[in-house]
């Protein structure tokens, strides 16, 4: 049946099965903790929409020992936060997050999308102001196998885009990425620090592209592009960083 939870939950080593036309709403957060298992199958629905910020009592927080969200549904959430484990949207699965998607500490979370996610934000421990040297503020990895479109801030340590696959967002701010063929990667601002930009595959497969508006900074440390990736800008201006290593570029 449709289920409720009204308070607070820690859920530790328990499964929990939301069927196709069913519903699980959380009103207030739910933690998962030591292998702790979530299935949403097509035509199920998860629902947390009450947080009301990023933390251990907020929104749907992978915590601790490997947990797993497996959404084949639908999720619907305010904030998510990914310390270790791992959030696999299927390729039926539709994440909408009005608001913070957030890796937390250096546990290896990770975020593997074949279906459709939206988001305010996408980002590490820091936002883009907060961010100092080349992984200050930047954690977790993102293996993108479809669409993710992001409103405003995409600022992650690790990115892996298949072939066919895109991200668009407003500001995006990525360590090291791997593009394949045919994926794009669209901003209005790009900054880069330290990164290393890869192409894998054949190249006669399809080039992969980076397209943005305006190029606001790049870091001392530079870009490495290796392989057919094609970079276009209408404007580049190179703020770098201040003497204390935080990030020029306010919104």
């Amino acid at each position: 049946e449709n289920c409720t939870i009204a308070d607070y939950r820690q859920l530790n080593g328990v499964d929990i099965i939301i069927p196709s036309g069913k519903s699980l709403i959380i009103n207030n957060s739910i933690k998962l903790l030591a292998n702790a298992r979530i299935y949403i199958m097509e035509g199920g629905t998860l629902t947390a929409i009450k947080g009301t910020g990023i933390g251990d009592k907020a929104g749907i927080r992978l915590d601790d020992r490997n947990p797993l969200i497996y959404n084949a549904g639908r999720i619907i959430s305010n904030y998510i936060t990914i310390k270790t484990g791992d959030l696999y949207n299927a390729s039926t699965g539709i994440i909408e997050n009005s608001n913070d998607i957030q890796f937390q500490q250096q546990e290896n979370g990770t975020l593997t999308n074949y279906g459709k996610l939206h988001s305010k934000n996408i980002y590490g421990n820091g936002r883009a102001e907060d961010i100092g040297t080349t992984d200050s503020g930047q954690q977790g990895t993102i293996n993108n196998l479809c669409f993710i479109d992001v409103e405003t801030e995409f600022n992650i340590f690790n990115l892996n885009l298949a072939s066919n696959s895109s991200i668009e967002c407003d500001y995006i701010i990525i360590n090291n990425t791997t593009l394949r063929a045919s994926s794009i990667l669209r901003s209005r601002v790009f900054g880069a620090q330290n990164a290393v930009w890869k192409f894998v595959g054949d190249a006669t497969t399809g080039r992969a592209l980076i397209s943005s508006e305006t190029v606001e900074y790049i870091h001392s440390g530079g870009v490495s592009i290796n392989g057919p990736i094609y970079f276009e800008t209408n404007s580049y201006s190179d703020k770098g960083l201040n003497q204390n290593g935080i990030n020029e570029y306010k919104k």
